[in-house]
């Protein structure tokens, strides 16, 4: 059956945006953004109608030096009462950092690769390393009452490894959920998924981790940000709640392979 408006029997159109150009599209710009400059773009797009902002990342100053002064781009943004501001914490130590101004924000962000490689080159520990650490942090967010959302990384395929396996990254989801995310994002790192496997893959999440709402973040190497088509002809699929970033400079920083040494967020 097909309803008036083109839709298939019990399908959603609805779509609920997560803006992050301010956190990962600033980490990327070459040069330091001024911190006033982060708020009057973050104010604007709270009064434009995003619901949902990524505001600031707790990670080592020395090292991603563009986020550095998350602490008062929180201070000093004003936005409606009905957007959520959320931080992104790479380790313990940064949770520790963001729970000292745990009144500024309501939910956290937490992130692991499926891709062993990549993983190493992007936070400098092994998978298992960052899914331990994970567990803590979740009791932690929960603890606090705040929203605990998770990202899996080059869910989709690898830059260093190619193909990841599916199971793989289920595994990792169940675990996130197992710790107490409510919501776990499924990285296209590297814009290499395609409608059909996504269809397939969130089949998949759906009765692996029935509890924690699935989204699909689409973003190129590039820095361009993708629609994520999901075909009609499979209403039983689970409807997913992608993310989208106001900035263009919004990718991952390891998304293609690089001679640099790992970072230690």
């Amino acid at each position: 059956m097909v309803t008036d408006d083109n839709r298939s029997e019990g399908e959603s159109r609805r779509a609920r945006i997560r803006e992050v150009g301010p956190r990962d599209g600033f980490q990327n710009e070459p040069e330091t953004i001024p911190t006033a400059d982060k708020i009057r773009l973050i104010n604007a797009l709270g009064r434009a109608g995003f619901k949902r902002i990524e505001v600031a990342s707790f990670v080592r100053p020395d090292v991603i030096p563009q986020l550095s002064d998350g602490v008062e781009v929180l201070r000093g943004i004003d936005l409606p009462h009905d957007v959520a501001r959320m931080v992104l914490v790479p380790n313990s130590r940064g949770l520790g950092n963001a729970l000292a101004v745990r009144d500024l924000f309501e939910e956290v962000a937490l992130f692991v690769s499926a891709s062993q490689t990549h993983n190493q080159r992007n936070i400098n520990r092994t998978i298992e390393e960052t899914m331990a650490d994970v567990k803590v942090m979740g009791k932690r967010i929960v603890a606090e009452d705040l929203t605990f959302c998770a990202v899996i990384a080059t869910s989709f395929g690898c830059p260093y490894e190619g193909k990841v396996p599916m199971d793989r990254v289920l595994d990792i989801a169940e675990q996130f959920a197992e710790a107490g995310a409510t919501e776990i994002g499924f990285g296209d790192t590297t814009g290499m998924c395609n409608p059909a496997y996504a269809s397939r893959f969130f089949t998949a999440a759906s009765s692996v981790c029935p509890g924690p709402r699935s989204r699909r973040i689409s973003t190129t190497p590039a820095g361009r940000v993708w629609p994520t088509p999901m075909p009609r002809s499979r209403p039983t699929a689970p409807a997913s709640s992608p993310a989208s970033a106001s900035s263009a400079a919004a990718r991952c920083r390891q998304a293609r392979p690089a001679t640099s040494p790992p970072r230690t967020w």
